[in-house]
């Protein structure tokens, strides 16, 4: 039941870029149709981890984009 968990590997090779890691969040999950202001909040969440922890900003930018509202009305 629900959306299956995608491989974090995937997402690693953006992780260093949070434009990139956002857009790519955009494009897979919600289609391209990411509101300015959502993207705005992830990108200043993800900055917040350090880039030494890749995996902590994947896991936050597939947290904020599959539990926001655009993700929920999408599927």
């Amino acid at each position: 039941v629900g959306t299956p968990s995608p491989p974090l590997t995937v997402f690693l090779p953006d992780a260093a870029n949070v434009d990139a890691l956002v857009e790519r969040m955009n494009r897979l999950f919600l289609h391209g149709a990411m509101r300015p202001a959502m993207r705005k909040s992830i990108t200043n969440a993800v900055n917040k981890v350090s880039a030494s922890d890749p995996v902590a900003r994947v896991k936050l930018a597939l947290y904020l984009t599959l539990t926001s509202v655009d993700y929920q009305v999408q599927k």
